[in-house]
């Protein structure tokens, strides 16, 4: 598969929010052909015996259960299905659970967006990844991150926030908001910043992580 042929991608995590993320990352990305969602492991299994998908992006813990025991059964749906784990747990007995499942990746959820981006295209062209900045440790993966108040924030800054969330572009948003391109992005350097935050990812997971709403 080269990248003249864009491929069809099943986003499989129980939260929604995760996958506006990724469709905010991936938009008008000339590899994609469809971006489909699935927020179970019956559904996942479900998409892949209806549709041929050439990438599943797998969250690790789907409602409570561990998905790397289902990716041979995935794998039995459509044999050459590449995957890649996208989680924010960074463990190595996960990783190395990973690999020998032979999957084709691990990345963290506060991936930036080119890092992501060259993820996805170099697994789409027979290649593998691994988040750079995993940890090779056998520490607990579950500890709590510590993240600034979001009230710290101003309102500006909160407003364009939930615009990112709900899955705008920056040009989108800066229309919303009629301010410019540039002035989008120094907005969300700042709220990357004040939220201790990489990224789109980085800040769905905050407001994960500590049930923030706008």
């Amino acid at each position: 598969m080269n990248k003249s042929n864009p491929v069809n991608v099943l986003v499989g995590d129980d939260h929604q929010v995760i996958f506006q993320g990724i469709e905010t990352m991936l938009n008008n990305h000339s590899i994609i052909n469809d971006l489909d969602y699935a927020a179970s492991i019956d559904e996942i299994s479900s998409r892949l015996s209806e549709n041929k998908y050439d990438l599943l992006l797998l969250d690790l813990n789907i409602n409570g259960i561990n998905s790397l025991d289902h990716v041979e059964a995935f794998r039995g749906i459509i044999e050459d299905l590449k995957i890649i784990i996208f989680s924010s747990y960074n463990n190595k007995k996960l990783i190395d659970k990973a690999s020998d499942l032979n999957t084709n990746g691990y990345l963290l959820k506060n991936t930036d967006q080119d890092s992501f981006q060259s993820a996805i295209e170099k697994v789409i062209n027979g290649g593998t990844v691994f988040d750079q900045e995993l940890k090779i440790t056998d520490s607990p993966s579950d500890d709590i991150e510590q993240y600034a108040n979001l009230e710290e924030l101003s309102k500006r800054e909160k407003e364009l926030a939930a615009l990112i969330i709900a899955g705008n572009n920056e040009q989108e948003i800066a229309d919303l908001l009629f301010i410019s391109k540039n002035t989008v992005r120094t907005h969300k350097k700042n709220i990357f910043r004040k939220l201790n935050v990489s990224g789109t990812f980085g800040l769905i997971k905050y407001i994960q992580a500590n049930n923030e709403v706008f």
